[in-house]
């Protein structure tokens, strides 16, 4: 019988790691803690955990993720984003272990319309942005075999998410007005998480880091997005508060951070090493709103 790896899952509570933690206990012996544990975990402490962990494989999910508040908190944002990252991959080189991080399409400016590629020059518009960015660039400077899979537009039903507060608006608002000019791929967090382990159990041949797209297939706006919502509970025969749903431009927004306003990725890449037809993201917003 071949062993099974020993498994780290860094973040098992958030979006995508809620869903990752049974998938990853079907396929290697599985480690996790609280996120508490890791929050300014200093340097030596965490080499010791490790040291006593022995994972083979490192799925880190954990992020400061409020773009907004990551203007202001910026030493939280920091370290969880970028300094957490260069520790972990750096024990990941010394020991030979794999390293699996998230990142995301606001390490770009979101101008133009062309989806980015893994090999497009990226170049972030708020702090957020910024810290990912450096993120990535500690795991790729310190030669671990690692993937870092960039995502856009995550949503769930059981954190918070564009979809959750859209349904929450929907039952309790007759107008709602959403964004129109930007431009993305809603991804689901249980499609990510399934992607993920689809990508581990292929046990790629990997010589350092390995950045990939992780978005499903088509694009659209917010607005689009809350439209898609809104018509499928429709055509379940939800009761919903709201009549009409209105576009807007995002300087009609008072938020603490620009947000890109073309946040297109490639996502062939994936689409190669998956060697099927990657899901339309409206599709994956169907099987997800089945759940409700």
């Amino acid at each position: 019988m071949i062993n099974q790896p020993n498994i780290l899952l860094i973040g098992y509570s958030g979006q995508i790691g809620s869903f990752l933690f049974p998938l990853l206990q079907s396929i290697g012996n599985l480690k996790v803690f609280e996120n508490s544990e890791w929050i300014f975990i200093s340097f030596a402490d965490l080499e010791k955990k490790l040291d006593k962990i022995r994972p083979n494989i490192i799925v880190n999910t954990l992020a400061y993720t409020n773009v907004n508040n990551a203007e202001n908190d910026k030493e939280k944002a920091l370290f969880l984003n970028a300094t957490f990252p260069e520790i972990i991959s750096n024990w990941c080189f010394k020991n030979q272990s794999l390293l699996i991080h998230y990142s995301t399409d606001y390490v770009f400016s979101g101008k133009g319309n062309i989806p980015k590629k893994e090999t497009s020059k990226p170049n972030p518009l708020n702090f957020y942005g910024l810290t990912k960015l450096q993120g990535e660039k500690s795991i790729r400077d310190s030669g671990t075999n690692s993937i870092i899979l960039r995502c856009s537009w995550i949503y769930s039903l059981s954190h918070n998410s564009f979809l959750k507060t859209m349904l929450a608006k929907m039952k309790s608002e007759e107008v709602l007005r959403v964004v129109n000019d930007q431009i993305g791929t809603p991804t689901s967090a249980r499609w990510v998480a399934k992607t993920t382990q689809e990508l581990i159990t292929k046990k790629m041949q990997l010589n350092g880091c390995t950045l990939i797209n992780c978005i499903p297939s088509g694009y659209c706006s917010w607005y689009t997005f809350s439209i898609n919502i809104f018509e499928v509970l429709k055509s379940k025969g939800y009761q919903l508060k709201t009549k009409s749903i209105m576009p807007i431009t995002s300087d009609k927004l008072s938020q603490g951070a620009l947000r890109p306003k073309n946040s297109r990725l490639d996502n062939s890449k994936l689409n190669s090493i998956l060697n099927y037809k990657i899901q339309d993201w409206c599709l994956l917003l169907d099987e997800e709103l089945e759940k409700i």
